[in-house]
């Protein structure tokens, strides 16, 4: 993968068209403010995210969460009826989105996704129900062929559950090596503190 440019008019643009009702991070820069200052911060970013890109290095900052509750449903006083967020800077968050686009592109352009891929893929045509059409049609050719056919199903629920210490990119030698220090980086959240 050849090297990520980061250009001021691009930024510009991911700063405007950011979600002015959305939360503010820990450093309390709301996308409101990113958004209505979109020209000006353009280019103080783009150094921020260029100079991110050289060293494999982020700002503190960058690193911190506040968690706070998002109520999911039933009875409001239950504290299982909550799920944990974690807010994070959003200029942080638009640099991970360049990013996982660039990687993206990078994996689309070079067919390395496989074609069963169905998470994270913006422009692959699966979904749960396509995934669950194909596990059918599977399970029913097996049967109608005689061979034995064992299906095992197990839902976990996926808060808490990510392993952060795992290697970015996970394969030896990584697809992306140069953004692996920084994709680590940004990957080093810690709880700042609790709403």
């Amino acid at each position: 993968m050849g090297d990520i440019t980061i250009r001021a008019n691009s930024i510009e643009k991911l700063l405007a068209s950011l979600n002015p009702t959305k939360a503010a991070g820990p450093d309390g820069i709301t996308p409101c403010v990113l958004r209505e200052l979109a020209k000006e911060l353009s280019p103080i970013l783009t150094t921020i995210y260029q100079s991110s890109m050289r060293t494999g290095q982020v700002p503190q900052d960058w690193k911190e969460a506040l968690v706070t509750p998002m109520f999911k449903k039933g009875e409001h006083y239950t504290a299982s009826n909550y799920r944990p967020i974690s807010l994070t800077s959003v200029p942080a968050k638009i640099l991970e989105h360049v990013l996982v686009s660039a990687i993206m592109r990078h994996l689309d352009s070079n067919s390395i996704l496989s074609a069963q891929q169905d998470g994270f893929c913006k422009y692959m045509y699966h979904s749960c129900e396509t995934q669950l059409l194909e596990i059918v049609e599977e399970v029913s050719s097996a049967m109608e062929k005689g061979v034995a056919t064992d299906v095992w199903h197990r839902v976990v629920q996926s808060v808490g559950r990510f392993a952060h210490n795992r290697e970015v990119a996970g394969s030896k030698p990584p697809i992306c090596p140069d953004v692996v220090p920084l994709g680590k980086a940004l990957n080093t959240t810690f709880l700042t503190s609790l709403r």
